[in-house]
């Protein structure tokens, strides 16, 4: 059937994996129908009841079928997950919560609505077991996500061919150079309080030296 993800156990002459089973994740699209299996770890959301979370593990990635269990991104334990409020259909990730920020500031939420499409910094979970895109390093803070329509994936081969990977704090949007994102202060300069600079590798980040902020995002050309 196209356009639909069937998981399945390779092991097994490629049987069908039942909820809460580990297999390997094909998608089917077009006419006639081809699959290919998905080797990036991520989120892969048909709806709030139909969801595959895959990750790596031992040098491939499995995934297993789940719902989305949580209704909001309320504290930090959230960070990572999907969340749906009760009364609703829709999906959304958290991508980060701080409890010291501001009322109404302390949660960084993107909805899955196809609308909100880009590069996104990803913070890491203090429970190993919501890591799904591999945050696990005791000096990694972020990785590097690409939402597009219903699918949160890793971001392993981004390149924005400098030193450092610059975001937006109050959204974890990615910084791209053609986009005009930059904050600036009113002397038209970068603002360096509203960005976030991380040193990444394989779409996995630490957290840079704030002092090269503002020099790192001149060179970088996000002054519009």
């Amino acid at each position: 059937i196209a356009n639909t993800y069937n998981l399945v156990d390779k092991n097994r002459n490629y049987a069908l994996v039942d909820k809460g089973g580990q297999g390997t994740l094909f998608y089917c699209k077009g006419e006639p129908v081809t699959c290919s299996d998905i080797k990036v770890p991520g989120y892969y959301i048909v709806h709030k009841d139909k969801v595959f979370s895959c990750r790596s593990q031992q040098g491939e990635v499995l995934c297993q079928e789940d719902g989305v269990s949580e209704t909001a991104c309320d504290n930090a334990s959230k960070i990572g997950k999907l969340f749906s409020p009760a009364d609703s259909s829709s999906v959304s990730i958290c991508l980060n919560y701080d409890a010291d920020a501001a009322a109404g500031k302390k949660a960084i939420v993107v909805e899955l609505n196809g609308s909100n499409g880009g590069n996104y910094l990803i913070s890491k979970n203090a429970d190993s077991a919501f890591n799904v895109f591999g945050i696990s390093g005791s000096s990694d803070r972020y990785a590097i996500v690409t939402i597009k329509d219903k699918t949160v994936s890793l971001n392993a081969d981004y390149d924005n061919h400098l030193r450092y990977v610059y975001a937006l704090k109050e959204t974890s949007r990615v910084m791209e150079k053609a986009e005009g994102l930059c904050p600036k202060d009113n002397n038209g300069l970068p603002e360096a309080d509203a960005i976030l600079e991380v040193s990444c590798a394989k779409g996995v980040c630490k957290e840079a030296d704030a002092e090269v902020v503002i020099s790192g995002v001149a060179d970088g050309n996000f002054i519009n």
